[in-house]
């Protein structure tokens, strides 16, 4: 950070009459949801990938059964001077942006920190927003069995039939002739971290689950490969589990699995 460095004598500099202060710099963003991965562990690895390695990354926490609370968020959700009042939500500082959405957050992200992000290359160019919301499309899925299931069959259910179908069609994406790049939409855009990251949560919960995908397999392990990945992975920012809420029916908060 920048010293500031305050001269106590007006006529000569002495080091007994001289202080400096370290001032606390706020970060730029404040970046907020739960204190799990859900669906905000995507837009964590886009604001490090794009250069900002020091942002406030705040987390909310739901209370334990049986009445789960959702105080801690809902104390300040109004508070916030947010136009629609939700999770997550990105506040840029400098320029006293507020904003909610998930892929808009990281679409506004990309605009003001890496604009190369926005669009892919070659054929799949201008894929890169169809691919984002291809990949919400299997989030919400995934949400809909995670705390929607009532039994081990309705997990089941998901993992033989909804997850086969998107994963499924995500394969014969990546397997096609002709692609630019290894990414979503030829070179890397912002879905990708989003894809990404649902897959690897996937992964946690259900480790076999890339098995019979081997070209969605091999675009997991090329996301993860690249150096601010890495580098992500051994920061404060980054968490294995849990994924999702208390709430959930499927859960990992004690490192087991799919329950």
């Amino acid at each position: 950070g920048h010293q500031i460095s305050l001269n106590c004598s007006s006529h000569h500099a002495q080091a007994s009459n001289q202080f400096v202060l370290l001032p606390t710099i706020m970060p730029r963003f404040t970046y907020a949801y739960w204190d799990i991965r859900g669906l905000a562990a995507g837009t964590r690895m886009l604001l490090w990938y794009a250069g900002d390695r020091d942002f406030d990354d705040k987390r909310y926490k739901q209370g334990e059964g049986p009445e789960f609370s959702r105080e801690a968020w809902l104390s300040e959700k109004f508070n916030l001077d947010l136009d629609f009042p939700n999770l997550p939500y990105l506040i840029d500082h400098e320029k006293n942006v507020r904003m909610t959405q998930t892929l808009a957050i990281m679409t506004y992200i990309c605009h003001q920190l890496k604009p190369e992000l926005l669009t892919g290359s070659g054929d799949q160019a201008g894929l890169a927003d169809m691919m984002a919301l291809q990949a919400m499309d299997l989030r919400n899925a995934m949400v809909r069995c995670f705390y929607g299931a009532k039994c081990q069959d309705d997990v089941t259910a998901f993992c033989t039939g909804t997850m086969t179908t998107h994963l499924a069609a995500f394969e014969r994406y990546f397997s096609k002739s002709g692609r630019d790049g290894p990414f979503l939409a030829g070179r890397l855009t912002y879905g990708d971290f989003f894809l990404a990251e649902h897959l690897d949560q996937l992964l946690v919960l259900f480790p076999n689950c890339l098995d019979k995908y081997p070209s969605l397999k091999a675009y997991h392990t090329t996301f993860f490969e690249l150096p601010e990945m890495v580098t992500f992975k051994e920061s404060p920012h980054y968490f294995v589990s849990p994924v999702n809420n208390n709430t959930a029916f499927v859960n990992n908060r004690e490192g087991k699995g799919a329950q």
